[in-house]
């Protein structure tokens, strides 16, 4: 296996930004030069982090090396601080997440790396955080990739009459309070991407649930967000949203967890993985 590790001046970032990517084993008995020069092109997994961690958490904390070779599947990863993996315009001098996913780091890992762009060979996961970003990536631009895997995460459950932060607040509350102000206030924030379930919604209106990826959901039973998780079940259900749902006993909030569930999600998408329970 080959771990790329990649330092550049990002556009919308700003500034500079490290990215890991797993690149395909060759094999002992293969020619190298054929091997590296063969123009064939690799699925990819866009893996997302969880709040206060990095674009290092996966390697360093799972084998996700491992199951990525075993696959011939190339995966990258990046650090989206604790944005949500949206736009900051009033953070620094502005971090924009959302457009350097999309417009930068997503074009340079095409342009780059032996790496396909056609929908049937890209995925995107995350957990906590990054599963929700993952969510909001993937019905944001469904064109753009096959299957979404979102773990220990899912649309959380917002209305406008839970914005008002005129008082103090916890700093959960803090943190929602923020990316409220961040958006331009709440009516902007309620009718944005972030909130996944009313742009379900609204795909469901329109009758077009069915560009959705194929999309996998799995959460610990001991697991804080498990309540959410269900009650988020019970929402796609009757939108009638295609997702396959998995909840685990005992598991909470933790990298055990997340090291399993990664194992599931690409095995739901297709590929092989020896999975050890």
């Amino acid at each position: 296996m080959a771990l790329l590790t990649l330092n550049f001046e990002s556009e919308f970032l700003k500034g500079n930004t490290e990215i890991h990517v797993i690149m395909p084993d060759r094999e002992q008995e293969l020619d190298a030069k054929k091997f590296y020069t063969s123009g064939k092109l690799y699925p990819v997994l866009w893996l997302l982090h969880g709040g206060g961690g990095d674009y290092s958490d996966w390697i360093r904390k799972t084998k996700l090396e491992l199951y990525a070779c075993e696959n011939e599947l190339v995966v990258v990863t990046f650090s989206g601080c604790n944005t949500m993996y949206a736009n900051w315009k009033t953070f620094a001098d502005g971090m924009d997440y959302e457009r350097f996913f999309f417009e930068e780091l997503m074009p340079f890992i095409y342009g780059w790396l032996p790496v396909s762009p056609a929908k049937t060979d890209n995925f995107i996961a995350g957990l906590s955080m990054g599963g929700a970003g993952a969510l909001k990536f993937a019905i944001w631009h469904p064109e753009l990739f096959y299957g979404c895997a979102c773990l220990s995460s899912s649309g959380k459950k917002y209305s406008l009459r839970d914005m008002d932060f005129e008082t103090e607040v916890n700093p959960v509350e803090n943190q929602k309070r923020n990316a409220v102000l961040n958006a331009g206030g709440s009516e902007k924030f309620y009718y944005s991407w972030d909130n996944i379930r009313l742009q379900l919604k609204r795909l469901a209106e329109r009758r077009e649930l069915g560009i959705l990826p194929d999309l996998f959901i799995s959460c610990g039973k001991a697991d804080h967000h498990y309540e959410e998780v269900k009650d988020f079940m019970e929402y796609t259900s009757q939108l009638g949203v295609a997702v396959e749902y998995e909840f685990i006993p005992e598991y909470r909030h933790e990298w055990r967890f997340w090291d399993l569930a990664v194992q599931h999600a690409l095995k739901h998408f297709g590929f092989s993985t020896r999975i050890q329970e």
